[in-house]
C-alpha cells in the first residue's frame, strides 16, 4: 500500500468551497514507538500516548518496597508520586470530576489530585473502592487463565487513599 493523498474540502463561504490535500502514509505501524522511526506525516500525532511507550533509563521506576504497603512512610512515598503527576504527563483529564489518568514511565496513575477539593454542599465524592477491588479481582483471574501465555498483564502497585481528599489508583506493568 503507499501513501494515499486525502481530499478534504475546507467550506469557505455558502458557495465557496477551498480544496485541502493531505498524504498519509499508509504504512506506518500505529504501535512504533521509536521517535527515530516516526514519519513527519504521521497519522496518530494527534492520539497522546497511542501505545508509544518506549522505555528509557531515565524513566520514573518504582520503589518495590513501598508496592501494596499502607504504613506512613508508604503513604508518604505515594503522595510523593502524585506530586510528578501534573498536566505534562496527564492521558486523560476527567472533565466530569472523576480521576485523571496519567503516565509516569510504565507506570499509570488514576488520581484527583488535581482537581479542587469538593465543597461541604457538593455531590459527594466517587468512590472507586469497588471499581478498583474490581479490577484487582479481574487481572488476578487473568493471570491464572493466561499463565504461561507470555501475555503481560499490569500489575496493581498500590490502590488507596494517599489523603483524606483523594483516592488513587497506581498500576504498572507486571
Amino acid at each position: 500500500m503507499g501513501s494515499v493523498i486525502l481530499f478534504l474540502l475546507d467550506v469557505v463561504g455558502k458557495t465557496q468551497a477551498r480544496l485541502l490535500v493531505r498524504s498519509a502514509n499508509l504504512n506506518m505501524n500505529p504501535y512504533e514507538a521509536d521517535p527515530r522511526k516516526i514519519p513527519e506525516d504521521d497519522r496518530y500525532v494527534k492520539e497522546p500516548f497511542y501505545g508509544r511507550y518506549l522505555p528509557q533509563p531515565e524513566d520514573f521506576q518504582v520503589d518495590r518496597a513501598q508496592i501494596q504497603s499502607s504504613t506512613a512512610k508508604s503513604i508518604a512515598y505515594w503522595q510523593s508520586v502524585l506530586l510528578k503527576c501534573d498536566s505534562s504527563n496527564c492521558l486523560y483529564d476527567n472533565e466530569f470530576g472523576g480521576r485523571d489518568v496519567f503516565a509516569l514511565g510504565s507506570i499509570i496513575v488514576k488520581s484527583r489530585h488535581l482537581k479542587p477539593l469538593l465543597q461541604e454542599d457538593s455531590e459527594p465524592e466517587r468512590d472507586y473502592s469497588l471499581a478498583d477491588a474490581n479490577e484487582v479481582k479481574a487481572i488476578t483471574l487473568a493471570r491464572a487463565l493466561l499463565n504461561g501465555t507470555g501475555i503481560q498483564l499490569p500489575e496493581i502497585l498500590f490502590a488507596g487513599k494517599v489523603s483524606r481528599y483523594h483516592k488513587s489508583n497506581i498500576c504498572g506493568t507486571g
